[in-house]
């Protein structure tokens, strides 16, 4: 599982229906590829924002588990959002169970695939990596795959 492999499944998250109750699951069998418990949510009403970053920290289903249980890693997106509103809101909400929050911003381009028809392409675009543990596996293929990534070292369980 690589980089290709995570960018399309977040891709195609944004990419759903905005009410489309899976459209995580792509990512989330990324994530349970390599052992983990992990989900995203993506945010795009500004009235949402609270409850879109509680979503990463909430306790659910995941691929390859039989028990309920909080994600380790997860992906947040954003659009036209502030990272300075963002960014107090998931520390405030990390737990320990969290190894990573991935912030991601999205751009949306419109393609001409054809003269009679339109293609609408993601750009994925980390911005900030949120971690407890630097030396993890994933966090470790994060850095590799966005040179530049700015992170953000949370100490325990919260700050």
């Amino acid at each position: 599982m690589g980089r290709e492999e995570f960018e399309v499944a977040v891709s195609s998250a944004v990419l759903a229906k905005r009410r489309s109750g899976h459209k995580w699951k792509p990512l989330e069998r990324f994530f349970a590829a390599l052992g983990y418990r992990g989900t995203g949510a993506i945010v795009e009403d500004p009235h949402q924002l609270r409850n879109r970053i509680s979503q990463l920290f909430a306790v659910r289903a995941h691929p390859g588990y039989e028990n309920k249980g909080p994600s380790e890693h997860t992906v947040f997106v954003f659009g036209d959002h502030d990272l300075d509103e963002i960014l107090p809101i998931i520390i405030g909400r990390w737990n320990a169970n969290a190894i990573s929050v991935l912030v991601v911003k999205y751009q949306r381009a419109t393609i001409n695939a054809h003269s009679d028809s339109k293609q609408v392409k993601i750009r994925v675009n980390p911005v900030l990596l949120l971690t407890a543990r630097e030396d993890e596996f994933l966090v470790r293929r994060y850095k590799e795959w966005y040179p530049g990534l700015v992170l953000v070292r949370i100490a325990g369980d919260s700050i």
